[in-house]
């Protein structure tokens, strides 16, 4: 691994280890905005927005026969799409099974 890459991981593993730091110094007024936040990318329109992008990356992978870049682009799109889409859930599920 190069250096750079050590010092990416160390700080997130420095970063991983004080979250629960956070959680102590978080006023109550910024929950509530943080919810609504979360509701608002997971609300019905954010889900509406991200299958009409998902079914855009399907049809532009069906009608690129020859471009390899393109379809290699497309389903990296794809995939960040529908983790965008699942992060709330996600979370939730680590946080459930954590305590």
């Amino acid at each position: 691994m190069k250096n750079s890459q050590l010092k990416i991981l160390f700080l997130f593993l420095l970063l991983a280890a004080a979250m629960p730091l956070f959680g102590q110094v978080v006023p109550k007024g910024m929950e509530t905005v943080a919810s609504q936040i979360l509701g608002a990318f997971n609300g019905p329109i954010m889900i509406t927005i991200e299958t009409i992008c998902v079914i855009g990356c399907a049809i532009a992978y069906a009608y690129s026969k020859d471009n390899e870049k393109m379809k290699k682009s497309m389903i990296a799109i794809g995939v960040s799409i529908i983790v965008i889409g699942v992060a709330g859930s996600i979370v939730d599920n680590v946080l459930a099974a954590a305590k």
